[in-house]
């Protein structure tokens, strides 16, 4: 990220030189424009001028600069990535995808997730939790749904299993929750020829990604009579695709 505006184009870091004015940046007042040579070089955070002793009328290096400039960037992805959390919680890897956006640099960006993460501010294996929870609460879905948002989300595949494994540790929660789709969709299916209605059921349960022996069980049970269960139309030849 580039977060100066030195006078030398093919570089982040402005020219050394002698600090002639520092000004209190009227927009956001914890920071402050620091002017080398008569000319703006870099916006700071007041709290880092403070803690370098940058002072009007003397002379910066480049070494010193450029120590200055990596702690600031440093805290702008600090920050950045505390204002995202404060929203909601992330994975790891959602985190750093978010802060490669405002281009900070990779390091920088490696060192603000090991601190999070150090201090449990990044616990991938209760975002997974969580996430799983909330989800099922207002719309079921299957499995393999539940696993492709997971994957989408950067959690790592062993913390998804396990995950899972704990939602679905008894056969007949993914029946279940099939059967909750099934309730959500029949005012919409009945009066729909059978044939008809069973295909939309099963294609509807295909999408949320229901297992295939759950989408059985919600056609063979079909407690409200809305499909033909004759073997002219019968789940099995015609659905033998099914995942």
């Amino acid at each position: 990220m580039n977060i100066v505006r030195g006078r030398d184009k093919n570089s982040d870091l402005p020219a050394a030189g002698r600090v002639t004015d520092i000004k209190t940046q009227k927009r956001y007042p914890s920071r402050v424009s620091v002017f080398i040579d008569g000319e703006f070089a870099f916006g700071l955070s007041a709290e880092l001028c403070v803690q370098y002793g940058i002072r009007i009328g003397e002379e910066v290096d480049d070494e010193r600069l450029r120590r200055i400039l990596l702690d600031e960037e440093y805290k702008l992805a600090e920050n950045k990535a505390w204002q995202l959390l404060s929203g909601r919680a992330h994975s790891r890897r959602e985190l750093e995808h978010k802060l490669r956006r405002y281009e900070f640099a990779d390091a920088l960006i490696a060192r603000v997730l090991d601190k999070l993460s150090a201090a449990g501010y990044l616990n991938d294996l209760q975002v997974a939790r969580d996430y799983v929870r909330s989800r099922l609460q207002v719309r079921p879905m299957g499995r393999k749904l539940l696993l492709r948002e997971l994957q989408q989300k950067g959690i790592p595949d062993e913390l998804c299993e396990k995950v899972l494994s704990e939602s679905f540790a008894e056969e007949s929660v993914e029946r279940e929750l099939a059967m909750q789709l099934y309730a959500k969709k029949k005012k919409q299916l009945r009066g729909q020829p059978a044939h008809k209605a069973r295909e939309k059921m099963a294609r509807a349960l295909v999408a949320r990604g229901f297992s295939r022996e759950a989408i059985r069980a919600v056609i063979e049970d079909d407690p409200d009579g809305l499909f033909d269960t004759t073997e002219e139309h019968g789940f099995t030849d015609e659905h033998n695709s099914l995942p």
